[in-house]
């Protein structure tokens, strides 16, 4: 056990991948054996790269170790212990390249498993997910370790790339992603691989997305990036202009609350805001709910000048030329409703007050939740 030491480099790891794929076509029914009860059981495996575009696919905690060519060395690495200290190992080398369920690679990664596998079953019974570190060979190196949190100077480092790129896509100008990945990685990104680099960007477009704000079209929003990660983001955004502090933030005053959705529908792209399902309330003279700016902008610019309970167009407009209509709550915030699209509606005054006052109000809020499809009862 003591002459097994851990892969240094990358081109190891490869090697091992090969070495275990070639059991498979094998003239010895033991080495078949091996790989079939491999492929059945793991569920960590190396996803390595081919030049024609498929993959082949190897068992991490056995392709982590260096010095083990034989079957009979393999299958000595099976002890528990040893299964462990290989994942680990892998684990610090290429956390950045994890590809887990939600990923974006994932579907590609798990179907491309499939093919290699071909007509081998996992055992019946396992029900854990496939998780896969891809492995491109034409990376160079193994990204260090350290865990899957940026730094301040990596996320700006992006940040920054991302709004070249997008201004670019928005003057129509040609520029080629590939080439700010491979810059990137040149120089602030060094110890990044192109996928997580690509899953950065989707991470970004995803925030601008809730913030209905233009996005890379090529980037699909990844939506699974931690809060900390996205406050940085977010911080970054606005220490390069792209957005004002504190301008998504709820607030409790009237006229903010207005000038901040006037200053919103001005850039306004549709987009999904997050909300917020559990306003917090502040208590002065009255007790007044602090709103989301974003929500009351996405809920007039879906409507635009037409209210979503009558039908007709709003009665006049604003001294900037917008219809006016009024944002309603289904369910008002005092009787615990969110502050979310699916609970708003943009209505002329005169619906307004006949949802709040009316005879027949309950049935008019049943009628909007049959006539306004994205709004989900909270009774």
């Amino acid at each position: 056990m003591a002459s097994f030491h851990l892969v240094s480099n990358k081109q190891e790891l490869i090697e091992n991948c090969i070495r275990f794929a070639a059991f498979r076509n094998s003239q010895s029914p033991a080495e078949q054996e091996f790989f079939e009860d491999r492929i059945k059981n793991i569920k960590r495996f190396v996803a390595l790269s081919q030049p024609n575009g498929s993959y082949i696919f190897a068992p991490g905690a056995y392709v982590a170790y260096d010095g083990s060519p034989t079957l009979e060395a393999w299958k000595e690495l099976g002890d528990k212990g040893y299964r462990q200290g290989g994942r680990n190992h892998l684990d610090k080398l290429l956390r950045q390249s994890l590809i887990d369920e939600g990923h974006p690679f994932y579907e590609q990664l798990k179907q491309a498993f499939q093919i290699f596998c071909g007509s081998i079953e996992p055992s019946s019974g396992d029900v854990d997910p496939l998780r896969f570190w891809l492995l491109d060979p034409i990376d160079d190196g193994i990204p260090l370790a350290g865990g899957d949190e940026w730094s301040d100077q990596e996320l700006y480092a992006a940040v920054s790339a991302y709004l070249q790129m997008l201004a670019l896509e928005q003057k129509n100008e040609h520029y080629s992603k590939k080439f700010f990945n491979d810059a990137l990685r040149a120089g602030e990104l060094k110890h990044r691989t192109a996928s997580s680099v690509e899953y950065r960007m989707q991470n970004i477009s995803a925030i601008l997305e809730e913030l209905c704000l233009p996005r890379i079209s090529g980037y699909r929003p990844a939506k699974n990036v931690g809060e900390k990660t996205k406050n940085k983001i977010k911080k970054i955004l606005e220490s390069q202009g792209y957005v004002s502090a504190n301008l998504y933030e709820p607030v409790e005053d009237g006229a903010e609350l207005q000038r901040r959705v006037a200053f919103i529908q001005k850039r306004f792209v549709p987009g999904t805001p997050k909300g917020n399902l559990a306003p917090q309330r502040s208590s002065t003279v009255r007790e007044v709910f602090q709103r989301d700016a974003l929500v009351i902008a996405y809920v007039l610019a879906i409507a635009g000048d037409v209210c979503e309970c009558c039908g007709l167009k709003a009665p006049f407009k604003r001294s900037d030329g917008s219809p006016y209509l009024e944002v309603h709550h289904v369910r008002t915030l005092a009787d615990g409703g969110s502050d979310h699209i699916s609970n708003a509606v943009a209505i002329c005054p005169n619906c307004h007050r006949s949802l709040h006052f009316a005879v027949d109000r309950e049935q008019q809020r049943a009628n909007l939740y049959q006539k306004v499809r994205r709004l989900i009862s909270e009774d």
